[in-house]
């Protein structure tokens, strides 16, 4: 084991499978995906947020992997990371804050965006400004992320829908 004792900073421990717990996914995704109106999924492209800076406009992509359109809109609902919040003058125009803290930098808020109906396979992209405080933890921070469809429409495959995603605080 590892120690800050000072003398004491051998690694004795012969067997180390134990040391880091592996990462197993719970259910991988599905190259065909079942019945199913929609397969959802989403992903982002990361820029670095200079604490106490302005606001960066993250780009996230939407998109069906579904043979078929969606004929309603899908929602995604996602917290901000710690110390983040979305500016109100810069958010596009169907996000809405499920809850919001504004006093307390600490606690994440709730947003859900309504991404419009559309074809399989084109990605339908909208940015969404984030600004981290000033005097925020420096690194990279994850949090979790939905899409899901709505009125009629089905997710296949839910492994697609869901997932963490990362911002850099620097």
């Amino acid at each position: 084991m590892f120690s800050t004792d000072p003398g004491d900073t051998c690694d004795v421990d012969i067997d180390t499978s134990r040391d880091a717990p592996t990462v197993r996914p719970v259910r991988s995704a599905l190259t065909t995906p079942p019945p199913g109106t929609a397969n959802l999924a989403f992903s982002h492209r990361s820029f670095p947020l200079v604490a106490g800076g302005d606001a960066v406009k993250i780009p996230f992509s939407f998109v069906n992997l579904a043979g078929t359109c969606t004929r309603h809109p899908a929602r995604f609902t996602f917290c901000t990371p710690y110390h983040c919040d979305i500016p109100t003058e810069d958010r596009p125009p169907d996000l809405t804050a499920l809850y919001e803290n504004t006093s307390d930098p600490t606690i994440p808020s709730v947003h859900q965006l309504e991404i419009p109906p559309g074809p399989t396979g084109r990605p339908h992209t909208v940015e969404i400004p984030f600004r981290i405080a000033a005097g925020a933890p420096v690194g990279p921070t994850k949090v979790q992320g939905i899409i899901v469809p709505t009125g009629t429409d089905t997710q296949g495959d839910r492994s697609t829908a869901h997932r963490k995603f990362g911002l850099m605080s620097v």
